[in-house]
């Protein structure tokens, strides 16, 4: 049984889900949403909360996101060429839409150097999560 399932079936009290995912069973009144994990509210789906607004301040349980890498060494200007056309693309209207829609992210876009400070920061926020959970790296 899916998780989803067990939860419109009160199996489990409560799930971490994408808003997309979820969505079909929220319009029939079958769950209801009781906060978003990111720091901000998801624009496809303001009228809820984040977590801090509805009582633990402070909690960031970060977002969703997808990045594109290639081996080390690759040449700086085919970096930037591809970061162009990618932001480029994503700047679509089309491909925006197909991917809210269809999948329920929120596009950003960005720089290499923006990617590799995401990177950096996941990384740092891992770490404390496993040092504070007694997670030893093997």
């Amino acid at each position: 049984m899916s998780v989803i399932a067990a939860l419109v079936n009160n199996e489990v009290q409560g799930i971490f889900n994408s808003v997309r995912t979820i969505q079909p069973f929220l319009e029939k009144g079958q769950l209801r949403p009781l906060a978003i994990s990111s720091a901000k509210r998801f624009s496809l789906a303001p009228t809820i909360p984040t977590i801090a607004e509805s009582g633990i301040p402070g909690y960031d349980g970060g977002t969703i996101w997808f990045g594109v890498t290639g081996p080390a060494g690759v040449p700086a200007s085919i970096v930037n060429k591809l970061n162009s056309e990618f932001n480029m693309a994503l700047r679509l209207s089309e491909i925006r839409q197909k991917i809210e829609q269809n999948l329920g992210y929120e596009v950003v876009g960005g720089s290499p150097q923006d990617f590799i400070v995401q990177l950096q920061n996941e990384i740092r926020k891992m770490r404390q999560l496993a040092k504070r959970a007694g997670i030893v790296p093997q």
